[in-house]
C-alpha cells in the first residue's frame, strides 16, 4: 500500500512540474521622456577646474538629449550665482529627461592665455518627483598642462 501512494506521489509531481509552462512576454520598457521644462526637478550645477569651484563661467543647458549640440542650440543659459554660499546655476523646473549641461570659465589662478576652461556632461533627471540635483561639472583645459 506505501508503494502505491509514493508512486502516486511521484506521478503527482511529476505532472506538477511539466504539465504547465507559463508563457512570459517580453515586455518593452517605456520610453524615457526627452525631457524639458515643466517639471518639479530643480538642477543646481557648480563648475568646477580640478575640483576648485570656479567662480566665473556660463553654464548652457540643451534639452532632451545627451550629446553636445553646435554652440548656438542650447536652450538656456545661466550665469554664475552665489546664494547657494558657492558659485552656481540653478535650473529649476525641468522634467524626467536627459539633458546635456556645458559650461565656458575662466579660472585666474592659471596663467594668462591658458587661463579660459570648458566642459560639459550627459544629466538624466530619473523621476517626476520634486527633487534638487546637485551636479559638480568638471571642466579642464588642455593647453595648461603642456609645459
Amino acid at each position: 500500500m506505501r508503494i502505491t501512494y509514493h508512486i502516486a506521489g511521484l506521478l503527482a509531481l511529476a505532472l506538477a512540474t511539466t504539465g504547465c509552462q507559463r508563457e512570459n512576454d517580453i515586455v518593452d520598457p517605456l520610453p524615457l521622456p526627452a525631457g524639458g521644462t515643466g517639471g518639479k526637478a530643480i538642477l543646481v550645477v557648480t563648475p568646477q577646474h580640478h575640483k576648485i569651484n570656479i567662480n566665473d563661467a556660463v553654464v548652457y543647458i540643451k534639452y532632451g538629449t545627451s550629446k553636445m549640440p553646435a554652440m548656438d542650440q542650447f536652450d538656456d543659459t545661466g550665469f554664475i550665482s552665489f546664494e547657494l554660499g558657492r558659485p552656481t546655476v540653478t535650473f529649476p523646473g525641468l522634467t524626467q529627461g536627459d539633458y546635456y549641461i556645458y559650461a565656458e570659465g575662466t579660472d585666474y589662478e592659471l596663467e594668462p592665455g591658458k587661463d579660459k576652461i570648458n566642459g560639459g556632461a550627459h544629466f538624466r533627471v530619473i523621476d517626476t518627483f520634486a527633487k534638487t540635483y546637485d551636479l559638480y561639472l568638471q571642466m579642464d583645459n588642455p593647453i595648461h598642462h603642456e609645459k
